[in-house]
């Protein structure tokens, strides 16, 4: 990536435009679509499809949308959307069942 590419981001948090921490920050707004994004990528294997496959009908197990979830971050709290399968037998890695802190949350 070119040291300049993140140039008008640092700008905007310079000129205050963009808060780092707290509701809506940005570190956990990242931290969030971070999650969310290995979270939605791990049921696959477990389903046996992709999301969105149109074989998905012909798969015993089935997605069945999200769950809110907060979760503490060294940041602050996070708000997160766990998958949900019909079978309920899929387990986060991620974000395992029953957690309540991310990894190095005090």
């Amino acid at each position: 990536m070119p040291h300049r590419a993140l140039d008008g981001l640092f700008a905007k948090i310079d000129a205050g435009e963009i808060e780092l921490t707290g509701d809506g920050g940005f570190i956990p707004e990242l931290i969030r679509a971070t999650f969310e994004r290995g979270l939605q990528a791990e049921p696959t294997d477990h389903v046996g499809y992709e999301k969105g496959d149109p074989a998905a009908s012909q798969f015993p197990n089935s997605r069945n949308g999200t769950t809110p979830k907060t979760v503490a971050s060294q940041v602050g709290d996070v708000e997160l959307s766990i998958p949900r399968h019909r079978q309920r037998s899929f387990v986060p890695v991620l974000v395992p069942t029953g957690s309540r802190r991310l990894g190095g949350a005090r």
